[in-house]
């Protein structure tokens, strides 16, 4: 369904987005126009080097959940028979789940 149409009836007409339209004078009226938007009180400084991309932590983080499939995969089997390999197995379920 496109959301760009208003049914008005039996009519179909395409939504007003022109920032001269009627749309446009309602939101002035309702004071939609003038809306203070919220500043954050960290500075921009500091929100840069909090948002500073790395690839290390994923790196880490991807190299210890392969590590834990391989551990408890061959655990499960090498214990093959006893309650020790189901409980590998369910650690296994849950780390790759």
């Amino acid at each position: 369904m496109n959301d760009n149409v208003k049914f008005d009836g039996n009519n179909l007409t395409p939504k007003d987005y022109s920032l001269t339209g009627t749309s446009a004078a309602c939101a002035v009226t309702t004071g939609l126009t003038a809306a203070e938007w919220y500043h954050s009180d960290v500075p921009r400084k500091t929100m840069k080097a909090l948002m500073k991309r790395r690839d290390g932590p994923a790196i880490r983080d991807t190299i210890i959940w392969i590590t834990l499939h391989l551990i408890f995969a061959l655990g499960g089997i090498y214990f093959w028979g006893t309650w020790i390999a189901l409980m590998c197995w369910l650690a296994y379920g849950v780390i790759a789940g």
